[in-house]
C-alpha cells in the first residue's frame, strides 16, 4: 500500500506523499479493530463512494493499521473526521500514531491530532511525528462510548522535509534510479536498433530456447527454418516493408544473422502456448463512469520476459501504437492504437481442420490491424481480406479476437484458415471464455463502473492464473484518443500496474527492457496490495488528464506530451520502487 505519485495531491513545498489511503472498501478491509466495529459505510462520506465507519463496542475503541517508516525522518498524517452528535462518549474521536501495538490506551501514542472539534460535520485531523523505528501504527479511535459511531476518510502521509520521493521502506534498499525514458521513434532502423541494443540478451535467449531447440529436436535445420519463413516475409514486403528493415535493424543490434531473425519473428508462435485460452474482457460504456471505453487483457504463455512500449515510427499512413509484447520481438499481444482502437489475439477461435502454416501469424496481423486500423469494422475488414486471400498463417488452433473501439463497439472475431465468423456486443459485460467468478463478479460490479473496479477483476483468481504472464487494462478516450487513451500494464498479470499514454513521446526504459518484469515476477505480493495503490494513482491519473486537457485546448501539444511523460516516467519510479521490496504489507 506504499505509493509516491507525482501531482497527487496538494501540499506544502518540502512535503512529499508516501501513502494514500482513499478508505475505499478494498482497502478499509486491511484495517484491524480493537474493542469496536470496523466496516465500510456509504451513508456519510467525504469523498469517493464510502467512508470508514467506527461503531464502539467498549473501551480504546480503534481502527489501527501498521506501517513501515525510515528512523529519522518527519512524518504528517492528516485524515478526515466525523462525530456524530447522538454520540454520549467523551473521548470526541482523533488520529494517532503509536509504535507498541494498535491496541494499547492513548498513553502509548507517540503522536495525536486534535479531537473532532464539531459534531455532525467533516473536519480535518493532522498530526506529525518524527519515526524513531522502522514501523508505526496508524490508528483512527472513537469516541469511546458503547455504540458510539464515528468515521474518517482520505488518509493521507506525507513526508516532511525530505529531499524527494521516499516510500515508506522496511529495511534500506537501493532506491532504483530515476526511470529514464526512451523514445522508440523515427525510421524503422533507428527503432530496429534500440529494440535489438536493449533487448539483445532476451533475444539469444528466446531464440535459444523456443525456436532453435525445438527445431533441432524436430530435425529442422537453420536453412529449412529460413525457408518456411519465406511467406512471411514476402507479405511483409508488400503489406509492411518497415518490418523488414526493422528486424535487420534488431537482428544486427542483438547481434544475430538477419535473416535467421526474421524466421525467428515469422513463426516462434506457431504452437507456443500453454494453458487455456487468454482471457479478453469489455464493459458497455452505458455501465461505466462516464460513458468511459474499457478493455482488458490477459496473456497466458510459456514465461518470456515480457516489455510494454508506445511506437511512433515517422512513416505516412502508420499509426503510433502502445502494445505489450515478448522482448524478444516487436509484436502486438495486445494493443491498442492513436485511433482509439484496442484489440486483442488470443487461442481459441474456429476449430482448425486445414492449417496454412504459411503466411502471418496473429500477433503480426493485430501489429497490422494496429498500424493501419482506426476502428472495429475495419479491423474485421483485415482480418476477412488475411483469411480470404490465404495470407493468414494459422496452425493447429484458430484465433479469437477482440476489438473496442473509441465508439464504444465491441466486436467478437473467431476465425480459422478459411472462415471469418464475428458478432456485436452491447450487454454489459464480455468475456472471451467463461471465467466464472470472474464474470459473476464483473455483473455484479455496482453501476456507473469506474475503471479501478474494472481493472481489478482481472487479478481475479478464476481469471489471472500462474501462466498469466502479463496484462494490460485500457481506457480509451473518446475526445482525445491520440493524447489521453491510456494503457495500465502488469507484468506479470497479478503483478502491479505501470501507465503509459498514447501522447506520451517517451517508453520508460525498464518498461522496454523487461526490467519491470522482472521485478514483478520477483514480487511475493499479491493483489491486495496493488489495488490502493492503483486506486491512488487513478485519482491521480484524472487530475493529469484535467490539466492535459486545458492544455489541448489552449494548443501547447508540447507541453501537454512533457506532462504526460513526466508523470508517466513518476509512476514508473514509484512503482518499481514497491516492487523492490518485499512485504511490505501491513502485518
Amino acid at each position: 500500500m506504499l505509493a509516491a505519485v507525482a501531482g497527487v495531491c496538494e501540499q506544502q513545498a518540502g512535503e512529499f506523499v508516501v501513502f494514500a489511503d482513499p478508505l475505499e472498501p478494498e482497502t478499509i478491509a486491511l484495517w484491524e479493530a480493537n474493542s469496536c466495529i470496523v466496516e465500510a459505510a456509504t451513508d456519510i462520506v467525504y469523498q469517493g463512494a464510502v467512508s470508514l465507519k467506527l461503531t464502539d463496542q467498549g473501551a480504546n475503541a480503534q481502527a489501527f493499521l501498521k506501517l513501515t517508516t525510515t528512523p529519522g525522518l518527519r512524518y504528517r498524517v492528516r485524515v478526515y473526521g466525523y462525530r456524530h452528535s447522538s454520540n454520549t462518549g467523551d473521548w470526541l474521536g482523533c488520529a494517532a500514531v503509536s509504535v507498541q501495538g494498535g491496541r494499547g490506551p492513548s498513553s502509548t501514542y507517540v503522536a495525536r491530532s486534535d479531537f473532532i472539534e464539531a459534531a455532525d460535520e467533516w473536519r480535518e485531523l493532522s498530526l506529525e511525528f518524527e519515526a524513531q523505528t522502522r514501523s508505526a501504527y496508524l490508528i483512527l479511535t472513537g469516541q469511546n462510548g458503547l455504540g458510539d459511531v464515528t468515521r474518517f476518510d482520505n488518509l493521507q502521509v506525507t513526508c516532511v522535509g525530505a529531499p524527494g520521493l521516499t516510500p515508506l521502506l522496511e529495511e534500506d534498499p537501493k532506491m532504483p534510479p530515476e526511470v529514464e525514458g526512451m523514445e522508440l521513434t523515427g525510421s524503422p532502423r533507428q527503432i530496429g536498433e534500440l529494440w535489438g541494443t536493449l533487448n539483445a540478451s532476451a533475444i539469444h535467449n528466446d531464440l535459444d530456447e523456443y525456436y532453435l531447440t525445438p527445431a533441432a529436436k524436430a530435425g529442422l535445420s537453420v536453412e529449412e527454418l529460413i525457408r518456411r519463413s519465406k511467406k512471411f516475409v514476402s507479405l511483409a514486403r508488400d503489406l509492411a516493408p518497415h518490418w523488414i528493415q526493422e528486424a535487420e535493424a534488431v537482428a544486427e543490434a542483438a547481434d544475430v544473422a538477419p535473416d535467421l531473425y526474421l524466421s525467428f519473428v515469422a513463426s516462434v508462435y506457431r504452437s507456443l502456448w500453454q494453458g487455456e485460452e487468454c482471457t479478453s474482457f469489455a464493459v458497455s460504456p452505458e455501465y461505466t463512469e462516464e460513458n468511459r471505453i474499457f478493455f482488458h487483457k490477459n496473456r497466458d504463455n510459456v514465461p518470456k520476459h515480457q516489455c510494454a512500449f508506445v511506437m511512433a515510427t515517422d512513416l505516412p499512413g502508420i499509426n503510433k501504437f502502445i502494445s505489450v509484447s515478448d522482448a524478444s520481438v516487436i509484436a502486438c499481444m495486445m494493443m491498442v492504437n492513436e485511433k482509439g482502437l484496442a484489440g486483442s489475439a488470443d487461442v481459441g477461435g474456429l476449430r482448425e481442420d486445414n492449417p496454412r502454416y504459411r503466411g502471418w501469424m496473429n500477433t503480426a496481423l493485430l501489429r497490422y490491424i494496429a498500424e493501419k486500423a482506426s476502428d472495429c469494422q475495419e479491423a474485421l475488414a483485415i482480418i476477412e481480406e488475411f483469411v480470404r486471400d490465404g495470407n493468414y498463417a494459422g496452425g493447429t488452433h484458430g484465433t479469437h479476437w477482440l476489438f473496442v473501439d473509441r465508439h464504444g463497439t465491441i466486436l467478437e472475431v473467431s476465425n480459422n484458415a478459411t472462415r471469418v465468423e464475428h458478432q456485436y456486443h452491447d450487454q454489459k459485460v464480455y468475456f472471451s471464455v467463461d471465467r466464472g467468478a470472474a464474470v459473476r463478479r464483473m455483473q455484479q460490479l455496482p453501476e456507473p463502473i469506474d475503471f479501478a473496479s474494472f481493472r481489478n477483476v482481472s487479478r481475479d483468481e478464476s481469471t489471472c492464473f500462474p501462466q498469466s504472464i502479463s496484462g494490460m487494462s485500457v481506457e480509451i478516450h473518446r475526445d482525445y484518443p491520440d493524447f489521453l487513451t491510456v494503457a495500465w500494464i502488469s507484468m506479470p498479470a497479478r503483478s502491479l500496474g505501470f501507465p503509459l499514454f498514447m501522447g506520451g513521446v517517451k517508453t520508460p526504459q525498464v518498461l522496454l527492457n523487461g526490467d519491470v518484469d522482472i521485478a514483478g515476477r520477483g514480487s511475493s505480493g499479491d493483489y491486495r496490495q496493488w489495488e490502493p495503490i492503483e486506486a491512488f494513482a487513478f485519482d491521480s491519473q484524472r487530475r493529469l488528464e484535467a490539466h492535459v486537457e486545458t492544455l489541448l485546448e489552449q494548443g501547447k501539444t508540447a507541453e501537454a506530451r512533457t506532462a504526460l511523460d513526466d508523470w508517466a516516467a513518476a509512476a514508473c519510479h514509484a512503482h518499481l520502487a514497491v516492487l523492490s521490496v518485499e512485504d511490505v504489507m501491513p502485518d
